[in-house]
């Protein structure tokens, strides 16, 4: 005989028979307690090999030791979409040129596309999300341009999401946000996203305030960015977010639908804006946005006992990369846009140029409903006004052509923002004082890994004399030794 309990269990997917939250439910509510059970999720698999709840839910074998959890209802993004329950969505890619020092050896000129293997493919976007680079820089500049143009047809609270993958990139973000828009960004984070941090973080209790402040603001003061490394997953709700930037090193196909699903609200509700993800063009990542409307199945691999199969790979895509024994270190980075994608289809840049440039300066398709690559798709199937729009792209472009040898170019140090060439004396000095204190430290701790606080306080200050001395001896000139 069944109880009479009727559970409701949401986002079940953090509940494994394997784990303890699991079994935990499963001894709480047995088949005497319960009459009936109503189990959903918005990401319906998990990315370790456990079932979600083995006993409860039906897991169907497909071969041998694999198996395929079968729902008994399904609702995708593209049902949604197509009921319109939620927002179109599109994603932009930004490509790129990377340079860094891995070890000894120092890589030039880099991209997504000639890394030879998953370690150089890993240093590319480690420095593609390098917070000083290029990349970055060509990020929030388009994020901000977007918002601009939505704030230019009445909606200024429409905001942008940045994720990162550290605390401490969190506030080197909210820094360069300030220095290339001049606006404020709000940085949520708490101590679950670093446990090892030292700093003085906020609870996740006082975060998760900050959000629903953040989430009430309208009009014109409304705050424009928000960054995050971890807060902002499922169960956040920011109806005004319109634009995400991809600026982290995780891959996971659980972290990267629920990033997606922070912009999938309607906002305004009666005519919903179109909202856009900026990714880094690593293939994975590419992949992910390609697959996001299909049917995700959750399906586990079940080894045998005493039987394990070597797991250890250079990456998992959670954003924990597998430790090399060599060093790496971002040193700059270039920006160029790619492919967009639509629809579980990418749209070539030639068609997106001329749709991007049409939205920005052709009244007609200034109030275009959808983003810049729902036209683009729509163009390519519209050869007679694509060919006309793209006459005039190419003619506008042409005419704004600039010689570039016009231009003073002033070499900027290597890691350094291109910004710093526009900054005051102050502010360069300023700055290459905190990144030299910043490498001095890194330094120390790397010639002295294990060292106790006042070995690294006098490596840090040996360091300093050395590059003094150096530095004396480079200009002739007979500095005193201050030991």
């Amino acid at each position: 005989m069944r109880g009479k309990v009727f559970l409701i269990l949401d986002e079940v997917h953090h509940a494994s028979s394997e784990l303890a939250f699991g079994q935990a439910c499963e001894t709480a509510f047995p088949d005497k307690v319960v009459s009936h059970r109503l189990m959903t999720s918005g990401t319906p698999f998990r990315s370790d090999q456990n079932r979600i709840l083995g006993n409860w839910l039906n897991y169907a074998s497909v071969e041998e030791n694999v198996y395929e959890c079968l729902p008994d209802f399904r609702y995708t993004l593209a049902d949604a979409l197509r009921e319109e329950v939620i927002p179109a969505f599109s994603f932009v890619t930004l490509a790129g040129e990377f340079t860094y020092r891995r070890g000894q050896f120092e890589y030039r000129g880099k991209t997504f596309t000639d890394a030879q293997n998953e370690q150089e493919l890993t240093d590319a976007l480690n420095t593609a999300i390098y917070v000083e680079g290029g990349w970055v820089q060509n990020a929030i500049e388009w994020a901000y341009g977007r918002m601009k143009r939505d704030r230019a047809k009445g909606l200024p609270e429409c905001a942008t999401y940045v994720r990162v993958p550290t605390i401490k990139a969190a506030r080197k973000m909210k820094e360069r946000i300030l220095r290339l828009t001049g606006e404020r960004a709000l940085v949520v984070v708490s101590k679950d996203d670093d446990p090892n941090s030292t700093s003085n973080n906020l609870s996740k209790q006082k975060s998760s305030e900050l959000i629903e402040q953040f989430a009430a603001e309208t009009g014109v003061g409304a705050t424009s960015w928000i960054i995050g490394v971890g807060m902002l997953g499922e169960g956040v709700s920011i109806n005004r977010l319109k634009y995400r930037i991809h600026a982290t090193n995780i891959r996971a196909l659980l972290s990267f639908i629920q990033d997606l699903g922070r912009l999938l609200r309607r906002f305004p509700d009666e005519e919903p804006e179109a909202v856009e993800t900026l990714i880094p063009a690593h293939p994975e990542l590419i992949n992910l946005a390609l697959s996001v409307m299909n049917e995700v199945a959750h399906v586990v691999k079940e080894q045998e006992e005493n039987n394990s199969d070597d797991e250890n790979s250079s990456s998992d895509g959670t954003g924990e990369d597998a430790s090399s024994s060599s060093v790496f270190q971002p040193i700059a980075s270039t920006g160029q846009f790619g492919d967009q994608i639509v629809e579980g289809k990418e749209i070539s840049n030639t068609y997106t140029n001329v749709a991007e440039w049409a939205i920005a300066n052709k009244e007609i398709w200034r109030h275009w409903g959808k983003t810049p690559a729902h036209l683009a798709q729509m163009l390519q199937g519209e050869s007679a006004l694509f060919d006309l729009l793209r006459q005039e792209y190419e003619t506008a472009i042409g005419s704004r052509g600039i010689n570039d040898s016009d231009i003073i170019q002033e070499d900027i140090p290597d890691g350094f923002p291109s910004e710093y060439a526009t900054w005051l004396s102050d502010e360069k000095r300023k700055y290459a004082s905190k990144e030299a204190s910043t490498k001095v430290k890194h330094l120390a701790y790397l010639l002295y890994p294990n060292g106790k606080k006042g070995q690294i306080a006098n490596a840090i200050k040996e360091i300093h004399t050395v590059s003094r001395s150096q530095r004396a001896r480079s200009l002739d000139l007979r500095y005193p030794l201050l030991l």
